[in-house]
């Protein structure tokens, strides 16, 4: 089931309706259950894999918390979390480097099985064994109930993208019941309208434009394939934001708290600092449960950057089992070791020219630059391998008929939307960009909003409403992060 679908439109609001007029003991069973439902829309037989999951952290919880604190208990119970993720996800691209170490032997190459990944299956396995070494690390006791440790695991706004929530923030969510609130509902409701706009209205006409650019990369120019790229990164973007959003408001209305997990990271002035507001709680879990583990930034430069490269490295293949999202962690991990060794020179140079650090054309400048940064990288995420990455950046090069970015007529661009679709997009992105600068200077832009005037409010609803529902015919696409 799909946020972005009739069949959700319909599953909400019963949710709602019938979580709270029962009784407060079964509230959280029902959250279970429709949680449940939601998923096996999917594919119901996956469910038990879900259940499955939940049954060995649940008890591997339990376990580690009453036995004494050894490492390798510890590491047998995550090889068996993550034993589910390893097959379903990796078994082919083992079986692909395996064949390609068969060809150069002059061995028959070994066939590929037919798996289909489980929906959610990276993040849910990530929440189970984010909770489960904090148990062992005594960070939190494990969770006794079994129905709200079923419920933490599969809350299903959160169940199939994330953001990927720790036991210490969420389970005690479900400790009380919610009552009914209607200023919390009509908030989560205001943070859905705006998650469905990013979504349906400007991450699925920037898709048209990235889907053409990367299909036809060898046929069209520099001009439009930076175009394709920067189409894509804005997709990327809203798609996943959009997800993260709708997952929160929808979250808020039933009185749960979910975290914040994109907060403008292309206003970023480092790819550090990017990586603080780019899916957030994957940034943290890694840092938590992989990078300080692995020693952080407590040795040598060297090891620090080892780690680094380590850290962001898994971070690729976490989001696809191939080498192109290996070589887009390994990139974002290179932006941040060649920062750091710049960091003393780029001083020296800002002080021979007299450039002042805080002035605002330079902080303009820096977040553009990062951008750009992060639009290149994206490249290798969205190319099917790194052969066509490096392919596609080739002709990035080819700045023939440049002049076309000034022309009027989009269709002349070719890059495969249309006029209507283009106009539309560039005026939503402009929405984009206010609501993030208000964010980035005011923290809170539900606070500011509020307290405008009622009449501008109503009028910003029906603008979101009546471009999400004009836009509907486009949004036939599945959220990205549904195949990680």
């Amino acid at each position: 089931m799909l946020f972005n679908s009739l069949e959700f439109v319909i599953f909400f609001p019963c949710t709602v309706f019938f979580y709270f007029i029962i009784k407060d003991k079964y509230k959280n069973l029902w959250l279970l259950f429709t949680s449940y439902f939601f998923y096996m829309c999917w594919n119901p037989k996956y469910a038990a894999l879900l259940a499955a999951a939940t049954s060995a952290a649940y008890f591997s919880g339990l376990y580690l918390e009453q036995k004494e604190r050894k490492k390798i208990n510890l590491a047998i119970i995550l090889l068996i979390i993550f034993s589910g993720l390893i097959y379903f996800k990796y078994t082919n691209f083992f079986i692909e480097q395996l064949n390609c170490i068969r060809q150069i032997l002059g061995k028959k190459p070994k066939r590929e099985l037919d798996i289909i990944l489980p929906v959610g299956i990276s993040f849910f396995t990530f929440q189970a064994a984010g909770y489960l070494i904090d148990v062992y690390k005594r960070e939190i006791t494990a969770e006794k109930n079994f129905i709200r440790f079923a419920l933490f695991i599969s809350f299903f706004p959160q169940l199939v993208a994330g953001p990927i929530e720790r036991g210490k923030t969420l389970l005690n969510q479900f400790d009380k019941p919610k009552t009914f609130n209607p200023d919390r509902i009509f908030h989560g409701l205001v943070i859905m309208l705006w998650g469905f706009f990013l979504k349906i209205v400007i991450a699925d006409r920037c898709a048209i434009i990235a889907d053409h650019c990367f299909e036809h990369y060898s046929d069209l120019n520099g001009i439009q394939l930076i175009a394709g790229a920067c189409a894509f990164s804005f997709q990327i973007y809203c798609d996943f934001m959009g997800y993260s959003t709708i997952a929160r408001g929808g979250a808020k209305v039933l009185g749960i708290n979910l975290t914040d997990n994109f907060r403008m990271p292309y206003f970023s002035p480092s790819i550090k600092e990017f990586w603080k507001r780019w899916h957030i709680s994957l940034s943290y879990w890694l840092r938590d449960y992989l990078y300080i583990p692995l020693g952080g930034s407590r040795g040598t430069k060297l090891l620090t950057y080892r780690n680094l490269l380590i850290t962001f490295m898994i971070s690729g293949l976490w989001h696809g089992a191939g080498w192109n999202y290996v070589c887009w962690g390994g990139l974002h991990a290179l932006y941040i070791i060649t920062g750091e060794q710049l960091k003393t020179f780029n001083q020296k140079v800002l002080s021979f020219f007299k450039i002042d650090p805080k002035s605002v054309p330079f902080i303009v400048f820096k977040r553009i630059y990062i951008y750009f940064l992060a639009a290149f990288a994206w490249i290798f995420f969205r190319s099917q391998n790194v052969s066509a990455a490096v392919s596609y950046i080739r002709n990035c090069l080819n700045l023939e008929n440049i002049g076309l970015i000034f022309s009027d007529n989009i269709s002349a661009l070719n890059i495969g939307i249309n006029q209507r679709d283009f106009n539309i997009l560039i005026f939503t992105l402009a929405i984009l960009f206010c609501v993030s600068l208000i964010r980035e200077i005011k923290k809170d832009a539900y606070i500011v909003f509020i307290k405008q005037a009622p009449i501008f409010r109503l009028m910003c609803y029906w603008v979101l409403l009546f471009l999400i529902i004009f836009s509907l015919g486009l949004s036939n696409r599945e959220f990205i992060y549904f195949q990680f």
